[in-house]
């Protein structure tokens, strides 16, 4: 494959360092040993690599190869998803010409989107932790600070989601690790007292809405944005 080979300009230098991540980070989504001459996944996954180093915000992700497997891991999904063999799938128990039963093929496909499920939640989670870490904050940290009313959490998630669109804030907060009261303050007309008193707990969904790689959890913390997760 021509794109593999080493040459001078910085992006294909890179792009080649990286030639052995993007081979077994696309092994292990397709779950088989793959051949750079006629696996399509692997060019697929050539390409999204390319796409995650123009895309990378080292503002608001941390680790670019965490963001890198996010972005091979999505475009190998569309391209599974228009393959014609799943694309056309028809569930007709009658099919004697198939070699596999079409229920069967329908199985193992759910199967492997689960399989990719788990491990996409079992990450975020775990790049969750990391980034809230570096705030300072832990897990039981937020068990302790999560606040029992709907009515508090649901007037938090709206306030998260207003700072969420403002640039310059969000800057100041991963620039200095710290809640920048005074300019969320003026931006929502919430009180010092109510965003000291969360101030965890707003980070927190601060950090799940402004990081492309906490797809699954920004469905969950906010369920009515689902299919809407860009920035707006």
């Amino acid at each position: 494959m021509k794109l593999l080979e080493k040459k001078d300009t910085s992006r294909d230098k890179i792009i080649f360092e990286h030639k052995d991540f993007i081979y077994k980070y696309t092994c292990q989504i397709c779950k088989k040993k793959l051949d750079w001459e006629n696996d399509d996944q692997l060019s697929v996954a050539l390409i999204a690599f390319n796409e995650a180093l123009d895309k990378f915000d080292p503002e608001r992700d941390k680790s670019f190869l965490g963001y890198a497997k996010l972005v091979i891991k999505n475009r190998l999904i569309d391209y599974f998803r228009k393959e014609s063999r799943y694309k056309n799938l028809y569930l007709d128990d009658k099919n004697e010409d198939s070699e596999e039963h079409p229920l069967e093929i329908k199985a193992a496909w759910d199967s492997y989107r689960d399989e990719l499920e788990r491990r996409d939640r079992a990450y975020e989670m775990s790049r969750f932790e990391e980034l809230v870490g570096d705030f300072g904050i832990s897990f039981s940290d937020l068990v302790e600070n999560c606040p029992n009313h709907k009515n508090t959490r649901d007037n938090l998630r709206q306030i998260a989601l207003e700072v969420s669109q403002d640039d310059k804030i969000i800057s100041k907060l991963y620039r200095t690790k710290k809640l920048p009261i005074k300019e969320i303050k003026k931006l929502t007309g919430t009180s010092r007292k109510i965003l000291e008193t969360w101030r965890k707990y707003l980070i927190s969904l601060i950090v799940i809405l402004t990081t492309d790689e906490l797809t699954s959890l920004k469905e969950y913390v906010y369920p009515e944005r689902r299919g809407n997760n860009e920035k707006s």
